[in-house]
């Protein structure tokens, strides 16, 4: 998958930077968490990898990789979801990088561009895009396999900052002309917020959202979403945990013990089993 065109990412950075500084997530220490706590940032909703329950609290297969990462470095485990219309996905690398979290775990996707600026984990988890669709759209694709062909013509909602718009910017060119990337056009919406996709996308303001695979499916199984995935996107992404460039805490080697240690042990397999199925 070709990737976001370095200067839009930089401007994205910039942007975020200042969205998190304003909304007072810019330090660690600004906020008192102790130094015994791995703070680690992530942006709900994304099910089955962080989303609310209903008693309100941020849960998810990242969430039970971030306390076992947390166990293993003898700390306590602090989630700061970075969440809403103004503060959103597009925020975590900022704020990660300003010391506002010690870690990134949101399913974010390892491609050059974040490199740049953060330092990745070892991939723990293989993902595609999907395509979610209202239920009752007649919107399909052969062998649900789609192509830049079959969204010509569509109207898209995509997430900001996140590998959606660096498909769409690689596949469908000149459909995002706003530099900001923070405007509606006649064809595509952006947002920072995952339930404004959905929100637009029930209320019929575009024809398609496309978002990772595993959350397009994680949304498409809740009854009262009333939407279903029409088909995916192959772009072969990994995700990988976050943590700031040049890794200036040392939790590298320690997360990445703990992903291979999960694999090797079968509570991988128990971590999926629990919140995939």
């Amino acid at each position: 998958m070709k990737s976001v065109p370095q200067t839009l990412f930089v401007i994205s950075v910039i942007i975020a930077v200042v969205i998190a500084f304003s909304a007072g997530f810019y330090t660690k220490s600004s906020l008192g968490s102790p130094e015994d706590t791995l703070v680690v940032g992530t942006s709900t909703p994304f099910p089955p990898f962080e989303f609310k329950n209903e008693a309100g609290e941020v849960v998810g297969f990242d969430i039970d990789l971030a306390r076992e990462v947390a166990n293993a470095l003898g700390l306590d485990l602090e989630i700061r979801d970075l969440s809403g219309p103004v503060i959103g996905f597009d925020a975590l690398i900022p704020t990660l990088g300003s010391g506002g979290v010690d870690m990134i775990a949101a399913g974010m996707s390892i491609n050059s561009e974040r490199t740049e600026y953060v330092d990745f984990s070892i991939p723990y988890y293989d993902a595609n895009q999907g395509i979610l669709v209202r239920r009752d759209s007649l919107f399909s694709c052969p062998s649900s396999v789609c192509e830049a062909e079959h969204l010509e013509g569509v109207k898209i909602i995509i997430q900001i900052g996140t590998t959606s718009q660096s498909w769409v910017e690689s596949n469908l060119p000149g459909i995002i002309t706003d530099p900001n990337r923070r405007l509606a056009t006649d064809e595509i919406i952006q947002v920072s917020d995952l339930d404004l996709i959905i929100k637009l996308l029930l209320e019929g303001e575009a024809d398609v959202a496309i978002l990772d695979e595993p959350a397009a499916e994680g949304f498409a199984k809740q009854d009262i979403a009333n939407l279903r995935v029409a088909g995916r996107l192959i772009t072969d992404e990994q995700y990988g945990l976050v943590v700031q460039k040049g890794d200036p805490q040392n939790l590298l080697p320690t997360i990445n013990e703990v992903i291979t240690e999960l694999m090797r042990s079968g509570r991988y397999d128990e971590l999926i089993a629990k919140w995939f199925q």
